[in-house]
């Protein structure tokens, strides 16, 4: 079925052009420790001090906030600290704010607004990829095409609610080495016919998968990367993480991740996003901690500063 609809899906998509921006946007999650609806121990003070991390921000174009998180931050403190300080902070640096996976969002994003928050982007969360592998070997067309139905109205419902959003998908189907150009042509197809329109992919792809070419390659990312710039006409993001690394240590997680920009050397998508779902990095400050240490902020910060040698 899905194959099927590839050549009407190329001939109603190719037409819409997105523009390419001169250099990557830089995006940035704090980490949630592996734990649903977590959030870093020293997140308080990120917006309450803000100087504290003051040299990333600089760098930083969207901040990335996951649905439960941002929901258990408003439940702990309140519609006054996301107003006066989170909202606040990230408005003073032209800081676009992002979702990640809104889930239940009938409270949580007309708060955001209401508080003056300028919700740029919206992602929804593996909703192709999720599917365990025994699944999708016995039945995965059937799965796939249920998961673009839901990812479709989903996004649909999502910008009548909030109209001049973005709305895209953090996935993960090329890295599990499976098929993603039919099911994103059909994703794109199905809401295009609707009169709206798929407007990113941010690949979740940990550093050591593509190092270690199991089951994708670098070169496969950067396919990957020209098919959905190239064809879909819409913007790629690189997700810069590390899952054996967030596994391990602070350290790890680090050095992994800064393994990135020599890897990207010589292409460049139109976001890069660092975030961890791991136990580490276990704080996200400081920015600039002692010698031997490694926060969320100071890998995000050695990040971006290495991508932007590379020409980003």
């Amino acid at each position: 079925m899905l194959k099927k609809a590839l050549c009407g899906a190329a001939a109603i998509f190719l037409a819409v052009q997105a523009p390419l921006p001169a250099k990557p946007l830089f995006w940035y999650e704090d980490n949630n420790g592996g734990i649903a609806a977590g959030l870093p121990d020293d997140f308080e003070r990120m917006f309450t001090e803000p100087d504290s991390w003051k040299e990333l921000r600089s760098q930083i174009d969207v901040y990335y906030i996951r649905g439960n998180t941002l929901a258990a931050v408003i439940e702990k403190y309140g519609e006054g600290f996301i107003k006066d300080h989170f909202v606040k902070v990230l408005k003073d640096d032209d800081i676009v704010l992002a979702i990640d996976n809104p889930g239940p969002h009938q409270k949580t994003l007309p708060l955001l607004k209401r508080c003056g928050a300028d919700i740029g982007y919206i992602a929804l969360q593996s909703t192709i990829s999720k599917i365990r592998a025994d699944d999708y070997k016995k039945d995965g067309g059937r799965l796939v095409a249920e998961r673009i139905n839901q990812a479709a109205d989903e996004i649909i419902a999502l910008k009548k609610l909030y109209p001049g959003v973005q709305a895209g998908l953090i996935d993960a189907t090329p890295t599990k080495g499976r098929d993603y150009v039919a099911p994103y042509h059909e994703l794109a197809r199905r809401l295009s016919e609707n009169g709206t329109s798929l407007d990113f992919i941010h690949l979740d792809c940990p550093e050591e998968i593509a190092t270690e070419a199991k089951t994708i390659t670098w070169d496969k990312v950067f396919e990957v990367e020209a098919f959905v710039r190239d064809e879909l006409k819409i913007p790629f993001g690189f997700i810069c993480t590390s899952a054996t690394g967030g596994r391990s240590s602070d350290e790890a997680f680090y050095k992994n991740v800064l393994e990135i920009p020599a890897h990207y050397r010589g292409h460049q998508p139109d976001h890069f996003i660092v975030m961890s779902w791991f136990p580490h990095p276990q704080h996200s400050l400081p920015e600039k901690p002692p010698s031997g240490e490694y926060s969320m902020t100071k890998t995000a910060l050695d990040l971006f500063t290495a991508l932007s040698r590379n020409g980003g």
